[in-house]
């Protein structure tokens, strides 16, 4: 019961703060932010989950000074990080900041890759700290029907700690694309974990760090199994 609020927590409502880049002039804040109230909001019941809008609550609702997302915004205004002209906060599940920069709107439309990644390192840390995890078990131990996915004795050697790091050994490059175990995953409607997995060592596990998509892939798989937990959750 701890890990699934803990996980949830994590993966829906902790404090998450949206910086997105774009270009134009002035700063402004969307129509429909909620007016300024203090008194804390209770725990939700059930799980909250945003649909095509996230509910809203003043900063102080969820336990964040104004005076803080205040100094955060002058920085934005001042150009003080550059690129940036979007600042969003979701704190337990509800957007309490939603301030637009230099002419820019919540209708435009950003790149934006890899931010799983971030998510899935968190909730390793998490369910690691509760003792639900151990970060140098052997990824196959915990996922024991992909202990035959590769023929190489270092694949029983990969950690999670090694997945967390991006130094598995594995060889799972993304560039070029055409051709590389990136495109099979993402044309892949098959099993994504073998696929990671599989791919040849190029590489003892802890000697090399490589940007590896695959093994993130994994490890959200690792952390799901030894928890119990669907990740989604």
């Amino acid at each position: 019961e701890a890990m699934l609020t803990r996980l949830r927590r994590c993966c829906l409502t902790f404090g998450l703060v949206f910086l997105s880049a774009c270009g134009g002039e002035g700063p402004g804040t969307t129509p429909d932010q909620t007016p300024a109230a203090t008194t804390a909001l209770p725990p939700d019941a059930v799980t909250y989950f945003p649909e095509t809008t996230w509910r809203t609550a003043s900063p102080e609702q969820v336990g964040i000074p104004s005076s803080v997302l205040a100094r955060v915004d002058q920085r934005v205004a001042a150009n003080s990080w550059r690129g940036l002209n979007s600042f969003l906060v979701v704190r337990r599940g509800y957007l309490v900041s939603e301030r637009y920069f230099g002419g820019s709107s919540r209708d435009d439309v950003h790149t934006m890759q890899s931010v799983s990644k971030s998510v899935t390192s968190l909730v390793t840390g998490i369910a690691s700290d509760i003792g639900a995890l151990d970060v140098d078990a052997s990824a196959v131990s915990i996922m024991t029907r992909y202990t035959d996915a590769s023929p190489d004795p270092r694949l029983a050697r990969v950690t999670l700690r090694h997945l967390l790091e991006m130094r598995s050994g594995i060889n799972f490059y993304e560039n070029p694309y055409a051709g590389s175990p990136l495109e099979a995953l993402n044309s892949s409607r098959g099993d994504w974990l073998r696929i990671a997995l599989e791919q040849p060592f190029n590489a003892e596990p802890g000697a090399l760090w490589q940007y590896n998509s695959g093994g993130v892939i994994a490890l959200g798989a690792a952390v799901a199994q030894a928890t119990s937990t669907p990740f989604h959750l």
